[in-house]
């Protein structure tokens, strides 16, 4: 798997939500399935633009990841008996920290993003067993149009970056 394979998935998912969206007004009656969809992909269009950029960030944008060797603090491997180091933080600050470090307006945009769609607590509660239990509090549709443009909008951030 190539890493410029997570961007892509991050941008199908980043799309799909922005479509369920849209489908979410005409059927009323599915809000909740359809914010706990958009919510469990949120979590993955940011896992996958975020480490796409992590890989980018240690020029290894057209590498394997599966065959890279290195011992740094954000890879390792997931068993013994798995020989293939990869991505094993799922904590979107601590990523996005080694993504932005060195970049003067990182924290302060980033915070601008988190405040202005108020959605600090559920990018930095997301975890991959949150994501199951709930719909981030996703309560109404202005709610979900908000939160799918966040998503939108950290993507963005997060992909202008390096």
């Amino acid at each position: 798997m190539l890493s410029r394979e997570y961007l892509e998935s991050s941008k199908r998912h980043l799309y799909i939500c922005m479509k369920l969206c849209d489908h979410i007004a005409d059927d009323k009656s599915n809000f909740s399935h359809y914010a706990s969809v958009i919510y469990y992909l949120s979590g993955y269009i940011f896992e996958g633009v975020i480490c796409y950029m992590a890989y980018k960030k240690l020029n290894w944008e057209t590498k394997d990841v599966y065959a890279l060797d290195t011992t740094d603090w954000v890879f390792k491997r997931k068993s013994d008996k798995d020989t293939r180091n990869q991505i094993c933080v799922h904590k979107y600050t601590a990523l996005l920290t080694f993504i932005g470090y060195g970049n003067p307006d990182f924290d302060a945009n980033l915070q601008k993003i988190l405040s202005n769609y108020n959605s600090s607590n559920r990018f930095n509660t997301w975890s991959t067993s949150y994501r199951y239990k709930c719909y981030g509090g996703l309560t109404n549709m202005a709610e979900v149009a908000k939160y799918v443009e966040f998503c939108k909008n950290m993507y963005v951030f997060i992909r202008n970056l390096i």
